[in-house]
């Protein structure tokens, strides 16, 4: 595992974006994220996994190659949460609105948590 970017997630500021609390249907107020811990590197057939699920050429984000599994659990379904390194597509970059950061995701509710915003040009 790389430390440095460990250390990288782990410095994140564990919050819900409101944009997100909405798209979950949770009351702010009563879910909080601890601060990010990872756990693991997630394993191969994880990584293919997450990459299949979730990274798909129609949406054009980009798996960047670095996937976790932290200690935080699901607001929703209370399972260890996903977090992986992501970038938007080429084009966005071109146009001048490319994003890049990392996503907290649901494995199991197949849901987005949250995205911490790295890198926006």
């Amino acid at each position: 595992m790389n430390k440095k970017i460990i250390a990288e997630i782990e410095s994140l500021e564990p919050r819900l974006i409101r944009i997100y609390e909405a798209y979950l249907d949770i009351n702010p107020d009563t879910v909080s994220i601890d601060p990010l811990k990872v756990e693991r590197a997630l394993n191969l057939k994880e990584r293919w996994a997450l990459r299949k699920e979730r990274y798909h050429e129609k949406d054009g984000w980009q798996f960047c190659g670095h996937a976790y599994v932290l200690k935080n659990t699901c607001p929703i379904c209370g399972q260890p949460l996903y977090i992986s390194h992501q970038t938007s597509p080429g084009y966005t970059w071109r146009e001048l609105c490319g994003r890049e950061g990392y996503l907290l995701y649901c494995p199991h509710c197949k849901k987005d948590i949250n995205f911490f915003l790295t890198v926006m040009n």
